[in-house]
């Protein structure tokens, strides 16, 4: 069941950009291996089927590792050390951006207070009437900054 795919990088003249020489046919001969390999165990109901499940399965988990690592690696040579470098300067905006946010948040907590956000509004249904209960959950609700209505 092993089977290659031919990956070659070519230069697309309209684009200028790599693209996969006759993609469309590999695209093809991907959807042949797969059915062949995965689709065609509709039902793993044996111990058989099960060992050539989880052979195919191997398999194609073994190409896929092998395209990842290729990707990998041409974009490292493509980009060398201009992809880290970029990686380093978004590291160090994202974190003068953190320290910003937390001394907005801080500001904001000592400025505004609990009491300044926006109260949140809780629903208590109440069986009976039990003026003393109901006054002592709306006096808790208040406490926390909650908003309390009794109707």
């Amino acid at each position: 069941m092993t089977q290659e795919f031919a990956l070659t990088p070519v230069l697309d003249n309209d684009t200028g950009k790599y693209v996969i020489d006759h993609f469309d046919a590999v695209l093809q001969t991907v959807k042949e291996y797969i059915d062949a390999a995965a689709n065609a165990i509709a039902q793993i109901a044996d111990p058989e089927t099960l060992r050539l499940a989880k052979d195919s399965r191997t398999e194609i988990r073994k190409k896929k590792e092998a395209i990842k690592d290729a990707r990998i690696q041409i974009n490292a040579l493509l980009l060398g050390q201009f992809n880290e470098q970029l990686k380093t300067i978004e590291g160090m905006l994202d974190e003068a951006d953190k320290s910003l946010k937390a001394k907005i948040d801080a500001y904001n907590e000592e400025t505004k207070g609990p009491q300044a956000t926006k109260p949140k509004v809780m629903t208590l249904t109440v069986k009976g009437y039990d003026a003393k209960a109901i006054e002592k959950v709306k006096k808790l609700a208040l406490s926390l900054g909650l908003q309390a209505e009794v109707k």
